[in-house]
């Protein structure tokens, strides 16, 4: 599965702040700035630069490979697919802002650059990021089940039927991207891609990009939820 239906995205982000808080600012990373689980543990608070404009909130993120774990020996702790400075979307209103707000003031440490620590307050890597977003899906299909909706009930049944993890933010981010996009360059550098073949698959139409992305995602957005 490379996309969440877009009418179940802000239960999804719901599940998240209320089971794992910690990546939860990670969502919006993922499925409004269309970043790999792998880049967003190597987010440090010097990487983080604001964008605010007209009333909204977004970030841009220098994105670079780097080691933030030295004492471990595993790899792929905190790499980046292609060093390159990317902005997240201000999505759900102004729930961006609040929920950077919020992190920053629950798990700002001393003496510790990353943006994204573990319960030890060390910075968090990847495999940790994964088993946090493992505990989310596993929620999130939980209330599926629980909506009265034989609708959401039969997706509950889909997305528990087929593979799919982190990159799922990625992949629709992508997909929202692709319906707004009017060719395939634009879709590449909002993805971040060194090569336009990997955004290919993604080009679908022809309209316009970063605004109507916002607008995209704000459409899914009840006021009552995220």
């Amino acid at each position: 599965i490379h996309e969440i239906d877009t009418a179940y995205l802000p239960m999804f982000f719901d599940a998240a702040k209320d089971t794992a808080p910690d990546i939860y600012l990670g969502l919006f990373f993922q499925f409004a700035g269309g970043l790999r689980a792998s880049e967003i543990v190597s987010v440090e608070y010097s990487s983080i630069g604001f964008i605010k404009e007209g009333g909204t909130f977004a970030l841009s993120l220098k994105l670079e490979d780097k080691d933030l774990r030295p004492e471990l020996s595993s790899a792929f702790i905190s790499k980046v697919k292609r060093n390159r400075t990317q902005t997240v979307l201000p999505i759900f209103g102004d729930k961006l802002e609040k929920a950077y707000e919020t992190h920053v003031s629950r798990y700002r440490k001393e003496g510790i650059s990353a943006l994204f620590i573990d319960q030890n307050g060390s910075p968090m890597t990847v495999h940790t990021y994964w088993k946090r977003f493992r505990r989310i899906k596993k929620e999130f299909i939980k209330r599926l089940y629980e909506c009265p909706s034989l609708e959401a009930q039969m997706y509950a049944l889909f997305l528990e039927s087929y593979k799919w993890s982190t990159h799922i933010g990625r992949g629709t981010y992508s997909n929202i991207i692709a319906q707004n996009a009017n060719n395939i360059g634009e879709i590449a550098v909002m993805r971040g891609d060194s090569s336009l073949s990997s955004s290919l698959p993604y080009l679908n139409d022809n309209r316009s990009v970063e605004k109507k992305v916002q607008d995209t995602f704000d459409s899914f957005y009840k006021g009552d939820a995220v």
